[in-house]
């Protein structure tokens, strides 16, 4: 965010984290970690996605539908963490969520054994997969996949 900052604004480091620190603590942004690195680059989720549109003309329709699935996530209060290819890791329901707007069960076959091997290192059994749309489910080496619309998914718990 930093890096990003300085070409446009005249900013130092302790002002934007004291600045970040605040808003963080207002609920108005939220840091995801990255799984066993506390002081690794973090992941940022608004709390009003469409705040991004205040700051850039430059449209991500994706990445705001993971900005959706986490704040369904954050509601429960229980700490999440992002990996390299898994964008939600929750250790205490022993599960990972991947946001995945237009995901196939084909396209998700052929990601899986890459992400199965970092998914038993964690001692994850459960691999939801969010999408708009498509829906299946079946087990993988003995970790259930299951793929759901957002809508479905959201209403789930």
């Amino acid at each position: 965010m930093y890096n990003g900052l300085r070409n446009n604004v005249k900013i130092s480091k302790d002002s934007l984290y004291k600045f970040s620190f605040e808003i963080e603590e207002e609920g108005m942004v939220y840091f995801v970690e990255k799984f066993g690195q506390q002081n690794g680059a973090k992941k940022i989720y608004l709390y009003d996605f469409s705040m991004i549109s205040a700051v850039t003309y430059k449209k991500e329709p994706l990445r705001v539908f993971e900005n959706m699935v986490f704040l369904e996530l954050a509601k429960y209060n229980q700490e999440i963490y992002y990996n390299d290819g898994i964008d939600f890791l929750i250790p205490e329901d022993s599960r990972a969520i991947i946001a995945r707007a237009f995901a196939t069960k084909e396209y998700t076959l052929s990601k899986l054994p890459t992400i199965i091997k970092q998914l038993k290192h964690f001692e994850i059994k459960i691999l939801e997969i969010v999408t708009m749309g498509m829906e299946f489910i079946f087990e993988y080496d003995d970790i259930l996949v299951e793929a759901l619309p957002f809508w479905t998914w959201a209403l789930k718990d």
